[in-house]
């Protein structure tokens, strides 16, 4: 073989980064025209029919059931819904390049969750690395020189947060992954995001009496565009 199994691995890593470092760009054009809530059940109905899609064409059958749910519960709180609410809630006080710098941190994160908990030894480039991304990520704001209000305090207390769920997720995941496969848990997980931040996205919608209104932002084709991605 010419790519080992390792290369594919960093190559998938890289990719994801890419894909998320973009998604805060298109979170913050969607929520020009939707509030989080909305985005969020719009974003995670889309992820759920192109799952049910993608399926039939792939020949691919899931081997979960109703038990596997409940078992799936304490890591969807992480990741899809904490993680994606702290980060839509951050992304409206906060630029999209600082949330990206934000998320930077989360190789950090996850190595010490796994140290701590998975109990994953580091070697010295790893600890060399976390050091030198730390000190990245605390220049990088300081040679901003913008004047930090509680506004934008509070969006990087959320994205801390959204980036310490994601690397929690990580970490459970690498656990969960020795009994399911992968494809059963992204499902499962889109399944709960589904379902919680469409619950939440109505409960809102009728405290507030905005139910007809819900699918507005639909017609903006740059909103449309933005959960497609």
């Amino acid at each position: 073989m010419i790519f080992s199994r390792r290369f594919f691995s960093y190559l998938s890593a890289v990719l994801f980064s890419i894909i998320i470092g973009f998604s805060f760009m298109f979170v913050k054009l969607a929520l020009r025209y939707g509030n989080p809530l909305d985005v969020l059940a719009d974003h995670l109905t889309v992820a759920f029919l192109f799952s049910i899609m993608i399926l039939p064409p792939t020949g691919i059958r899931l081997s979960i059931h109703l038990r596997d749910v409940l078992r799936f519960l304490p890591i969807s709180l992480l990741n899809p819904c904490f993680y994606f609410l702290t980060q839509a809630l951050g992304l409206t006080s906060l630029p999209a390049a600082e949330a990206g710098i934000i998320q930077a941190m989360l190789p950090i994160f996850t190595l010490l969750l796994a140290s701590c908990f998975l109990k994953e030894k580091t070697n010295r480039i790893q600890k060399f690395s976390i050091i030198l991304s730390v000190f990245g990520v605390r220049f990088i704001f300081l040679m901003t020189g913008r004047h930090v209000g509680e506004a934008r305090w509070l969006g990087i207390l959320l994205f801390i947060l959204s980036t310490l769920s994601y690397a929690g997720y990580n970490v459970l995941a690498r656990a969960m992954a020795q009994k399911y496969r992968m494809i059963d848990m992204t499902c499962i997980m889109i399944f709960i995001g589904f379902v919680s931040f469409n619950l939440m996205a109505l409960i809102n919608h009728l405290i507030q009496g905005t139910f007809s209104r819900s699918m507005e932002p639909f017609f903006h084709p740059l909103f449309f565009l933005s959960v497609l991605y």
